[in-house]
């Protein structure tokens, strides 16, 4: 009987269609596994929220209750009762009891301190930091979050950049950890340049989070005047640093760790658009590792980048002596972890050995860890442990990156090989693999674009899987291709590229040293970092709003500097007009504040023969402060407020909505209630029109919750009630948040509002324009003067024409290019920074 070969079951099938049933089975068992615990935790996420919700609610409840009692007890403690109390009481005022009271505050005082960030007289770092740096010599300062107490690649990079850096300049390394070895130090290299490393200790820490790193580093950017470049890596730290403007047009950021490799592949870190375009608004130049990274970032942001590819450096080398080995000996040096194939090479090398190959590993590693977003094995670091301490093993735990090289150096072959969901999806080159190319030793790796680019797609010791490893064994030599491995080197070696940062140097423009003095430098900051990009020598000396901070360090500052500029004409202008014995050139920079009343005590006390000039922002304070404090016009100056119009973009192909938007509603001067008036009245024309309101709520500031502000916080619960009472207001007026992504804000926005009562110069005004926004301005003063009168409406009635006549315009775009380049001819930062400069240099 013929049977149909089609009807026959293969035994061998039969056997896999039960082995996927079963998988299927156990996937499906995993899913709802999944999908109870995700339920489980939606629950949790719910719950935590409304804890959370609650905290904030109880906060406010209490923190308006401490207000109404700090009230009650101000109001006690003036009372005639109290005084009369006080007087009584003088007699045991004797100088025992003073003694003793001192006592307990010295004892509380050194009970309650906590170590704050500061250059100071009585800080390591100060000292450590008086005597540094050869004015005539610009410095790069560098810090990346990373240990400089481990070998693996990040820490290798961080040495070369040292050693990159002291072949140029002078230099500044902010190390994150106390420095416990010479591992990573002991490689860096000493030349007739200065250098200083920087540790925890130095500011009475232990160890650098983020926000501490950065407010160290502010500080010695603060005292070190010629700092021209500030070098780091991490992409959290380098968005933190963004978050003020510090280093803007000198920072350098070096990102590897935007991405995860996941089990979906690559995936971005959050919110990561914003993140790389806060970066890019302050970067003066990008380092990409590979050309992979950079077209990764650039797709990401979809625009180019001023960068350069920074390739790892490959190491010097000495001729380390030729060993025969009686095994097959394979070396790695690096890090462990489970992404990194290492347990996967014992595992294999152990069962080849069983089946009679000859073979020895050696493995140097400062570093085991069990990170991974792959592979969740708890029990990692013992079964790595256990693998370590094989026979055929040998585990040196301990080694600089000279001692490294030299050990694998006496391997027949190294390994640098990763599993394939690792690198098919990997941005980066690895550094072992260039360590190999400088002992010109043959590598065992994975052929992913990176590896094929710079070895070619027929290198002999590329494998996709650990099992082709017995392949590699059986080879008769492990020779290689000396003209390709010279090739590597000479493009990737330390010598090509000993001058990499001497292109991005400025020698000193002008030798006398500036000293900026204020408690806020958020008006000024960009100029000061542009300058000190420039070649010029400025530090600062940081006050609070109404006091010295510390007096020893301005008298040290005046000491020193050759000019003195104060920002903001408030305490810190008192003190250096009266301290000025040497008739040292200083300059005020009024804004607006010091001619309100809180500020006018400051005024009154400035001593304006020792002033060379007063810099206002705008004329109109300039005249009140004039008329205000008796001052000749003679000694004054105007030069407005700048405007970071490179920030800004344009979209042209945008089309015109009904999206208003407000930054800043704190303080009641901002007027709120005019925006709700407006987007109300809009509303009963335009039923999608929106208001965006941008920035933190005046609830959120900790001033805003002072006795004396009760009546301010009550307005604003009257305007959030009226929009919750209204159901077309409450879905039209969105509360945004704080963000440091306004560039990116701004183009969902079609109409910038400015309502208040008053504005010196109105910000986000001025970026909106340059953004492309069409502005709405009520009539405050000198509204019309800063800008466009065009621009200007006397109530809302007049602002929903406004927008009307927008609306109906047929030339929208001509509209907006006209006003952007109107904010940048009067305010483009280049102009304000060159008039600010010739006020303080040429005059």
């Amino acid at each position: 009987m013929n049977i149909d070969n089609r009807d026959v079951v293969n035994i061998d099938d039969a056997t896999k269609i039960d082995q996927l049933q079963r998988e299927i089975l156990r996937l499906e068992k995993e899913l709802e596994d999944y999908k109870g615990a995700r339920l489980k935790y939606k629950r949790l996420a719910t719950r935590l929220q409304k804890e959370l919700e609650d905290y904030k609610g109880a906060r406010l409840k209490y923190k308006r209750l401490a207000n109404s009692w700090e009230f009650k007890y101000n109001k006690l403690n003036n009372s005639t009762l109290i005084k009369i109390s006080r007087l009584l009481k003088k007699p045991f005022n004797n100088k025992l009891f003073k003694k003793r009271s001192k006592h307990i505050k010295l004892e509380l005082s050194k009970k309650d301190n906590i170590p704050s960030i500061k250059l100071d007289y009585d800080n390591v770092a100060f000292e450590k930091l008086q005597n540094f740096g050869n004015k005539d010599k610009p410095v790069i300062l560098i810090y990346g979050d990373i240990s400089l107490n481990v070998v693996d690649g990040s820490s290798i990079w961080l040495s070369n950049i040292y050693n990159l850096a002291i072949s140029a300049c002078d230099v500044i390394l902010l190390s994150k950890q106390n420095i416990q070895s010479n591992l990573i130090t002991s490689n860096f290299i000493k030349n007739d340049n200065q250098s200083i490393v920087l540790e925890p200790k130095d500011f009475g820490e232990s160890e650098f989070n983020i926000e501490n790193a950065i407010k160290a580093l502010v500080a010695i950017d603060s005292f070190v005047p010629n700092i021209q470049l500030l070098v780091t890596r991490g992409l959290e730290l380098n968005v933190a640093i963004c978050s003020n403007n510090v280093f803007k047009y000198r920072l350098v950021p070096y990102l590897t760790d935007f991405y995860t490799i996941t089990n979906k592949g690559l995936e971005y870190k959050d919110d990561i658009e914003n993140k790389l375009d806060l970066i890019a608004k302050q970067a003066k130049i990008w380092l990409f590792q590979t050309p992979n990274i950079q077209n990764e970032v650039e797709k990401i942001l979809g625009y180019k980048l001023n960068s350069i590819n920074f390739a790892p450096v490959i190491p010097k080398t000495k001729n380390y002596q030729t060993v025969k080995n009686d095994v097959i000996t394979i070396a790695y040096g690096g890090k462990i972890q489970p992404d990194w194939g290492i347990l996967e090479l014992i595992k294999e090398c152990k069962e080849l050995i069983s089946f009679g190959y000859k073979l020895k590993l050696v493995i140097v590693s400062s570093k085991i860890s069990a990170k991974s977003d792959i592979v969740n094995d708890k029990n990692f670091i013992q079964n790595i442990n256990k693998l370590l301490s094989e026979p055929f093993v040998e585990y040196i735990d301990k080694a600089n990156q000279e001692k490294t090289l030299e050990i694998l150096s006496k391997a027949d072959i190294l390994y640098g090989f990763r599993p394939k969901y690792f690198e098919e999806h990997t941005l980066e080159l690895s550094t072992k693999i260039l360590e190999a190319v400088a002992l010109y030793k043959p590598i065992i790796c994975y052929p992913n674009d990176i590896n094929i680019e710079l070895f070619g797609k027929d290198y002999r010791y590329f494998i996709h899987d650990i099992c082709e490893l017995a392949k590699i064994l059986q080879m008769d030599n492990f020779d290689i291709d000396k003209n390709i491995y010279d090739s590597i080197i000479k493009k990737y070696s330390f010598d090509y590229r000993k001058d990499f940062f001497k292109q991005f140097l400025i020698d000193s423009k002008d030798k006398r040293l500036l000293c900026m003095a204020g408690h806020d430098f958020k008006f000024i900051d960009h100029f000061y970092s542009y300058m000190k990009a420039s070649g010029y020598r400025i530090n600062k000396d940081v006050w609070e709003w109404g006091e010295c901070k510390n007096e020893m360090r301005s008298k040290y500052h005046l000491q020193v500097s050759d000019t003195i500029f104060c920002e903001w004409g408030l305490a810190n202008a008192v003190w250096y007009s009266n301290n000025n014995s040497n008739n040292k050139k200083i300059y005020v920079r009024v804004h607006a504040q010091e001619i309100r009343e809180k500020a006018r005590k400051f005024g009154f006390r400035i001593n304006s023969s020792n002033i060379t000039n007063f810099i206002f922002v705008s004329a109109r304070v300039r005249d009140e402060y004039i008329k205000m404090f008796n001052l000749k016009k003679s000694k004054t100056s105007v030069i407005p407020n700048y405007e970071l119009n490179d920030d800004f973009v344009i979209n042209n192909n945008k089309k015109l909505g009904i999206n208003l938007g407000m930054v800043g509603i704190t303080p009641q001067s901002k007027r709120l209630d005019r925006a709700v008036d407006l987007i109300q009245n809009l509303l009963t024309i335009y039923p999608d029109a929106k208001l965006y309101i941008k920035g933190h709520r005046p609830e959120q500031y900790e001033w805003m919750h002072a006795p004396g502000r009760i009546k301010e916080l009550e307005y604003y619960n009257q305007q959030y009630q009226r929009i919750n009472d209204n159901e077309a207001l409450k879905n039209a007026v969105i509360f945004d948040g704080f963000g440091n992504d306004m560039s990116r804000w701004y183009q969902k926005i079609d109409f910038i509002l400015s309502p208040s009562d008053f504005e010196s110069f109105h910000y986000a005004l001025a970026d909106g324009v340059a953004s492309g926004c069409l502005p709405v301005v009520w009539n405050w003063d000198e509204a019309s003067v800063l800008y466009d009168s065009s621009w200007i409406v006397n109530d809302d009635t007049e602002a929903v024409e406004k927008i009307k006549s927008y609306l109906n315009a047929d030339n929208i775009d001509e509209i907006r290019n006209n006003n952007r380049k109107l904010i940048i001819q009067r305010y483009g930062y280049q102009k304000v920074f060159n008039q600010i400069k010739k006020a303080i240099y040429e005059s």
